[in-house]
């Protein structure tokens, strides 16, 4: 679940006063594989260290921390380039990004592997720049495979089924009305639900979705929202590259379309 940028800030930084600075903080974030075993038999799909950190990096850090940038970049010789950022709106914390730095060591951890090798770590207010090497991977057993397999089925894949098998189903049912429709009454938490899904979209994305669909402009989605006009047109870039939308009317449609998935599902 999406949390509070702020609060999350809050609880490191305490963390951090209460360890005894930000080095026993990330000493500590090295910990979380230990805690969290479920997540841990998971990575086991992903087989490689890059491929999880590309998991970790592009999918699961933007769906926590939706204001977060991430780049992530794989070289040769096992060498992987993080940046994680946040725009200049938002409250900067050095602590945050030492965290990551200490989460990102024992990424490969989580596949029974030795650390990653920390070559250069860069850390500001609101920009970690990490330098990593990762360690070759090892073969995975089927009975490994197995578990992480279960792992992965207990945290998304019902969902996966039912979505792929009602785009599947409703893809010849799709309704004839006014897709414009969608934007005179707001787009429908059923829309917005199975667009966050399809498309991969973050909590705020989904948040500005509901608002673009309204006619509202940039600046009064960002006076709704509490951000800044620029955060907003940011997310609104998000949104069109994911949905492959190249227009707001374009992304109306999609959602009509969508809509109409979500109700032909009811009806199976």
């Amino acid at each position: 679940m999406p949390v509070s940028w702020s609060a999350y800030v809050d609880l490191v930084e305490r963390l951090r006063d209460t360890l005894g600075g930000d080095d026993a903080l990330a000493e500590a974030a090295s910990q979380i594989p230990a805690v969290t075993p479920l997540l841990s038999s998971f990575a086991a799909l992903f087989i490689t260290p890059i491929r999880l950190a590309r998991f970790f990096a592009r999918t699961l850090d933007p769906r926590i921390w939706p204001c977060m940038s991430v780049q992530f970049e794989a070289l040769p010789g096992g060498l992987l380039h993080v940046v994680h950022s946040v725009p200049g709106d938002y409250r900067g914390a050095t602590s945050v990004f030492a965290a990551a730095a200490g989460a990102w060591r024992t990424t490969p951890c989580r596949l029974g592997l030795p650390p990653a090798e920390m070559l250069a770590v860069a850390v500001e207010p609101r920009r970690g720049d990490f330098l990593m090497r990762m360690p070759a991977p090892k073969s995975v057993s089927a009975s490994a495979r197995a578990i992480a397999v279960e792992a992965f089925a207990r945290f998304a894949a019902d969902e996966l089924a039912t979505d792929a098998a009602t785009i599947e189903r409703a893809s010849a049912t799709r309704s004839s009305a006014d897709p414009q429709r969608i934007g005179a009454i707001g787009a429908p938490d059923r829309a917005i639900t199975l667009a966050q899904f399809r498309w991969a979209l973050t909590r705020r994305e989904a948040e500005v979705v509901k608002l673009v669909v309204r006619g509202l402009p940039n600046k009064d989605i960002a006076a709704e929202l509490g951000c800044a006009a620029k955060t907003v047109e940011m997310h609104v870039t998000g949104v069109m590259k994911k949905s492959l939308a190249k227009t707001r009317t374009e992304l109306i449609h999609l959602l009509w379309q969508l809509e109409g998935a979500g109700s032909a599902s009811e009806r199976l």
